[in-house]
């Protein structure tokens, strides 16, 4: 099984983003980056194995 780790480091790194400028809180930031950025990624990367 080939895990796409490109596609989980750039949603992680968005939702990170994303986290800092809606959080005054560093660590709600990263827990928000880290937890939603790694579930948006497996479903965007599992998009093409679902269509095969």
């Amino acid at each position: 099984m080939k895990q796409d780790w490109y596609t989980y480091a750039i949603t992680i790194a968005t939702m990170t983003f994303v986290g800092f400028t809606s959080f005054n809180n560093t660590a709600a930031a990263l827990i928000f980056g880290i937890g939603s950025g790694s579930i948006f990624g497996w479903v965007i990367a599992s998009i093409p194995k679902i269509k095969q």
